[in-house]
């Protein structure tokens, strides 16, 4: 007998279960109704397609790795620790999720990769200012350190790019990067 499906977030649950048991190529709408006890047609009404699924999966992925609140930016926080905070959580989530990135989205069609890649773009930009909100924070920094061509904006994009490169070529930890932040502003 088939239940009554609370939720979203639970079918969402459901779809990370079986990502971790049996691998992406493994999600699919039907798989996912019988695993969460439900009829496929119940599911369709949370998620309309496959590509639906993974952006709900991809979002989620977002939400649970970078929560700006968590990170209790106040007046006293220092940039580089903040930096160091961010990049591991992004690496503790990010090597969970990987199979979904190297998985799914690139074998979805053009339309649907460019809607991802939306809802992506919306988060890093989320990421991107926080960063920057984390220097404008840090009275520590030096007061000269700025001039009209090494703004703050584009440190931080320097930073934020640095960091994502890091994280995709597998950098367990950001010693490096703090590092160079420290040279550079303190």
């Amino acid at each position: 007998m088939n239940k009554m499906v609370t939720s979203r977030d639970e079918l969402l649950k459901y779809a990370k279960e079986i990502i971790v048991e049996n691998g992406i190529d493994k999600l699919n709408i039907r798989y996912l109704a019988q695993k969460s006890g439900i009829a496929t047609g119940s599911v369709y009404n949370y998620f309309p397609s496959k590509a639906d699924l993974i952006f709900s999966l991809v979002e989620d992925f977002w939400k649970t790795i970078f929560k700006p609140e968590e990170f209790n930016l106040h007046d006293n926080t220092s940039f580089v620790n903040f930096i160091e905070e961010l990049y591991n959580s992004f690496s503790k989530h990010l090597n969970k999720f990987r199979g979904v990135y190297t998985g799914q989205l690139t074998l979805m069609k053009s339309s649907d990769k460019y809607i991802g890649k939306q809802i992506e773009q919306q988060y890093l930009a989320l990421v991107h200012s926080c960063i920057r909100d984390a220097i404008d924070i840090d009275t520590s920094i030096k007061d000269n350190v700025w001039t009209e061509k090494f703004t703050k904006d584009e440190f931080s994009k320097f930073i934020f790019d640095n960091m994502f490169f890091m994280l995709i070529n597998g950098k367990t930890n950001c010693e490096y990067l703090k590092e160079v932040i420290n040279k550079i502003l303190y």
